[in-house]
């Protein structure tokens, strides 16, 4: 029987081996730490679960009336959304093992979470309030990937998720605050 920490790493995390410009640890570092013994810890894949799970439940804000127009944001949810959730489930099932889960069990968690009815949240209909709502998601996402998780792991989907924050905080100076 072989133990997390002598265990070969996920094919599908060592495509992904680069440093970032802040000399983030890349994936082939990951598993470095894992192979010591200090890799991904229960914790932080489980907030990482919840930064998924809360951004696939915006997915359809994007697509209300009072947003259509607004080519930014489409772009916006095409290009850093859909790669932070791509990355993201991506990582999630290669860690999986290695935390000796089984990730069909994890996707049926996180399908559960993301289409369950959240009780007492009423996010409006105008331009602002979506905006001000898709915001906060992306703040939440990246204050639980930052604080919650560790540097090294879950890098390009943070870095995907900095940079919808950052759009969509300038869309919502744009649209929302009067000058």
């Amino acid at each position: 029987s072989s133990s997390a920490s002598s265990s070969s790493p996920p094919p599908s995390l060592l495509e992904h081996a680069a440093v970032d410009a802040s000399g983030a640890l890349t994936s082939d570092d990951e598993f470095a730490a894992v192979r010591e013994g200090s890799g991904l810890t229960i914790e932080e894949y489980v907030n990482a679960k919840h930064a998924f799970v809360e951004l696939s439940r915006s997915l359809l804000y994007y697509d209300s009336e009072a947003l259509r127009g607004l080519a930014q944001l489409q772009r916006a949810r095409e290009r850093h959304l859909t790669e932070s959730l791509k990355e993201l489930q991506e990582q999630l099932q290669a860690w999986a093992p290695v935390l000796h889960l089984d990730f069909n069990e994890q996707l049926l968690e996180m399908t559960f979470a993301i289409t369950a009815k959240r009780q007492g949240q009423n996010v409006g209909t105008s331009k602002e309030e979506l905006l001000s709502h898709l915001l906060g998601v992306a703040n939440r996402a990246c204050s639980k990937l930052d604080f919650d998780v560790g540097k090294a792991y879950f890098v390009r989907s943070r870095r995907e998720v900095h940079a919808l924050r950052d759009v969509l905080k300038n869309l919502y100076m744009e649209e929302c605050i009067p000058y």
